[in-house]
């Protein structure tokens, strides 16, 4: 079956909405899905994290007979971080037969990078909270996780309310696309709570840990509460912010919120909060969940 075809009537039908299996007979070949992974240092522990929840929900889906009695197989594969090395791999991948489609690339970029390597693919539950990509992508491109924009809005829903007003906020400055979406978002809602933002400090990338300049200028600066806008080096700055004397509340989106996160702080993770925003199984006005509840 071709993969156009088969990803709405099935494996949206199945991921989002209970994983049922249709009656089918005899044996039938397996869905493989590949997941576009980072190991480079800052995003080896979240990139994993990832692989073992795919395959902890694969086996179960699996046990229950699979999708239209198809078993779901997950092949992790490598972009540590390297443009070049993920377009390889998606330019790879595009040739082989065998592959039905990309399980929750991780992160902006290779969700971009997906998305152009393989059009009309399924490419499901992307890693990335970027506002834009939901608009700008096809419909192939199935999103799950909430935005960082609604994140971001329930944080500082939380700052006004203990009235603290002046942000500050840091970020990846590589890729640009990923950095100039945080930056927007935290414009966007700095500016809907009525709040001011008085500091924004940027490392190198998204795999640097090279966080005291940025944790310098933060402290150096009248924020009240500083949004980090950053993933696997979200510890790093954490702890060098603490080390450093800063002693505000320090707010984090969900993608960096990982065990390595809690073990990394330790007594350091006080005034440490994070938002984790889901949309309601009873909105309907969200796609997801009318697909949801379509299959209950």
């Amino acid at each position: 079956m071709r993969r156009r075809s088969f990803v709405k009537s099935s494996l949206l039908a199945a991921s989002a909405c209970g994983f049922k299996a249709a009656i089918a007979q005899g044996p039938q070949p397996p869905l493989r899905w590949v997941q576009v992974g980072d190991s480079s240092p800052t995003q080896s522990a979240l990139s994993q994290a990832l692989v073992d929840g795919a395959r902890l929900v694969f086996d179960e889906v699996n046990a229950k007979g699979g999708v239209h009695q198809k078993r779901l197989e997950l092949e992790p594969v490598d972009g540590k971080g390297d443009p070049a090395r993920t377009a390889q791999l998606l330019g790879e991948l595009a040739q082989r037969e065998d592959v039905f489609g990309v399980f929750m690339p991780f992160g902006t970029a290779e969700t971009l990078a997906c998305a152009k390597a393989l059009p009309g693919w399924p490419i499901f539950a992307p890693f990335t909270g970027a506002d834009p990509l939901r608009t700008m992508l096809p419909p192939n491109v199935m999103f799950v996780r909430q935005t960082w924009g609604a994140e971001i809005d329930r944080l500082l829903g939380v700052v006004k309310t203990i009235g603290l007003t002046r942000i500050g906020v840091v970020y990846a400055a590589q890729p640009q696309a990923q950095a100039q979406a945080v930056l927007n978002l935290v414009n966007a809602q700095v500016k809907k709570h009525g709040l001011e933002l008085v500091s924004s400090a940027s490392i190198p990338h998204t795999g640097s840990t090279e966080v005291k300049p940025a944790v310098a200028q933060l402290a150096a600066s009248t924020a009240q509460v500083i949004i980090v806008g950053l993933a696997g080096p979200a510890p790093d700055f954490m702890i060098e912010a603490r080390l450093a004397g800063v002693a505000v509340p320090i707010y984090t989106v969900s993608n960096a919120v990982t065990p390595t996160l809690f073990s990394r702080l330790k007594g350091r993770a006080r005034g440490v909060g994070f938002s984790s925003a889901i949309p309601s199984p009873w909105d309907r006005s969200v796609d997801i969940v009318r697909q949801y509840q379509a299959g209950q």
